[in-house]
This record gives C-alpha cells, sequence and structure tokens, in this order.
C-alpha cells in the first residue's frame, strides 16, 4: 500500500512539473523504470505490478483531460467494470518501460481503453479495460462526461474484437473466439 501511495504522489508530481492537457483522442505516455519491489522470484517484472502501474497510466489520462476536478465537483468514481490483458515480453529489473493509453471508443455506458507497455519499442504488455464513471445513485452516461469536458463527442465505432469481447461477457459458455 505504502508503493501505491509513493508512485501515486511521484504520478501528481510529474503530471505539475509537465503540464499538457489532452482531449479524449490523445495517447498519453508515461514513463517508468521497474524497481526490485516490482519483480517476482523470476526477476522481471510481475504480472500484479504490470496491472497495478496501467492504473497510473489512466489517472493521468484523466487528470490530463481535465476530467479530475469534475469528478471532484460532481463526486464522479472511476470504476472499471471488466479487463483482458495479455503479457508479451518479460521486462527486466531496473528497465525502463512506457504505459501508452488511449481511449479507444465508447457507447452509452462504458469507455473502452487501450493501454500498452513498451520496452525497447517493442510491445511487452496490452491491457484493454471496460470502465464508466459512477455519481452518487447513478452511472454517468459518457455523453456527459464529454459534455463535462465541453466535447461535442464524433461517433465512436466499437471494434470488432471488443463487439466479441463483450458478447463473451454475456455468454460465459462461449470458449472458442475466431478472429
Amino acid at each position: 500500500m505504502l508503493r501505491y501511495f509513493f508512485r501515486i504522489n511521484i504520478m501528481l508530481l510529474k503530471i505539475l512539473l509537465i503540464p499538457g492537457k489532452i482531449t479524449p483522442y490523445d495517447t498519453t505516455v508515461m514513463k517508468w523504470r521497474i524497481w526490485p519491489r516490482d519483480v517476482h522470484m523470476n526477476f522481471h517484472m510481475s504480472n500484479e505490478s504490470m496491472l497495478s502501474i496501467m492504473n497510473f497510466g489512466r489517472y493521468d489520462f484523466i487528470i490530463r483531460s481535465g476530467l479530475l476536478k469534475t469528478m471532484i465537483k460532481n463526486r464522479w468514481t472511476p470504476l472499471i467494470g471488466s479487463a483482458v490483458a495479455r503479457f508479451r515480453r518479460s521486462l527486466p529489473l531496473f528497465a525502463c518501460i512506457e504505459i501508452h493509453t488511449r481511449l479507444l471508443s465508447w457507447d452509452e455506458k462504458y469507455g473502452y481503453f487501450e493501454q500498452k507497455v513498451i520496452h525497447k519499442k517493442k510491445i511487452a504488455g496490452v491491457l484493454y479495460t471496460k470502465g464508466l464513471f459512477r455519481a452518487p445513485g447513478r452511472n454517468v452516461p459518457m455523453p456527459e462526461v464529454f459534455k463535462s469536458l465541453n466535447i461535442n463527442p464524433e461517433k465512436s465505432p466499437i471494434p470488432e474484437f471488443v463487439k466479441l469481447w463483450l458478447a463473451m461477457e454475456r455468454d460465459p459458455d462461449i470458449n472458442v473466439i475466431k478472429i
């Protein structure tokens, strides 16, 4: 828990020192180093640590987009409904990595994020998350989220693989996906 608190403060400091407002159509990039507390007995980054640092990429995206003030004012909470991860390469101790975060698409209820962990210009991990904002007693529709940023959102087509993922969530008996 202390590690998480420490990293949140470092992230906030970086954002304050390196300002830059983004739109929901932009990709954020955060640079990180893998420390001994991030690795497991094989001396490479654990899956748990990779997923944990991807949280920071989404926090960075929310803060840089200007949503934090609206969230505090309206008591909105960001929630992840589900996630799909793929770990492609091991990440050694002390490696420098980048976390690329972007809003892939959205529908009335959810925003779909894509995050990539890049090491030496190669993808080490990919995470897709389905998230929403929750206000007291209700979900916040994505058009309302965009309106809070003074943005009239363009139509966002849902990629086919996201449609397949959503179909799997609706029907737990689906066990084979043909792409």
